[in-house]
C-alpha cells in the first residue's frame, strides 16, 4: 500500500480546479466518483476563463490590502462578490479586518471581471432590497385571500363576549 505525502500546500480557486481536473482526466482516462462531482459543481458554478482568473488574481494582489492572503483572493475570485455587503458576508469567514475603502477598491477591481449575468442578478438583488429597506413598497398582500377563518374567529369571540339577552319563552306570555 502506498503511502503518500504532502509535499505543499496551496491555495487555488474553482477556475484552477477546473483546470486540475480536465489534466486529470486527460491523463487517467476518467476521474472518480468524488472527481466526477467535483467538476460538476465546478463546471456549475466558476464564472471566469482561466486567463481572466489569472488578471483578476494579479491585480487583487496589486491593490496591497494588508492581511489579504492568497486564500482569502482565491475565495473572492470563487464568489465574485458584486457588492460591498456580499463581499463583507464572505470575509466573515475570516478573521480578517478589513477597512470599507479597501472593500469598495476589492469590488469596483471584481466589478471589471463580472459576467453579465451575475451584473443582472445584482441589480435584481439591490431592488429587492430597497423595497425590504421601504424605499419602494412591495406589492405583496400578507393576509391570505380566504377571510373565512376570521368570520368564525369573531363569530366566536361575539358568542363569548355577549351575555345572553334572550328572556325565555315561558316569560313573554
Amino acid at each position: 500500500m502506498s503511502n503518500p505525502q504532502v509535499t505543499d500546500k496551496k491555495s487555488i480557486n474553482m477556475i484552477a480546479l477546473r483546470e486540475k481536473l480536465a489534466e486529470i482526466k486527460k491523463r487517467d482516462g476518467e476521474l472518480s466518483l468524488r472527481g466526477n462531482k467535483t467538476e460538476e459543481y465546478v463546471n456549475e458554478f466558476a464564472m471566469l476563463k482561466p486567463k481572466q482568473a489569472e488578471e483578476l488574481y494579479k491585480e487583487l494582489e496589486k491593490l496591497s490590502i494588508p492581511r489579504l492572503k492568497d486564500s482569502h483572493i482565491n475565495k473572492i475570485i470563487d464568489l465574485m462578490p458584486s457588492s460591498v455587503d456580499e463581499l463583507k458576508v464572505v470575509m466573515q469567514g475570516y478573521t480578517v479586518p478589513i477597512t470599507n475603502e479597501n472593500l469598495k477598491k476589492i469590488t469596483e477591481t471584481v466589478a471589471e471581471y463580472l459576467p453579465e449575468k451575475k451584473k443582472q442578478a445584482s441589480e435584481k438583488l439591490a431592488v429587492l432590497q430597497s423595497s425590504a429597506l421601504g424605499t419602494t413598497k412591495p406589492k405583496v398582500s400578507l393576509v391570505p385571500e380566504n377571510k373565512s377563518f376570521l368570520k368564525k374567529e369573531e363569530a366566536s369571540k361575539q358568542k363569548l363576549a355577549a351575555p345572553e339577552t334572550q328572556k325565555p319563552k315561558d316569560s313573554e306570555n
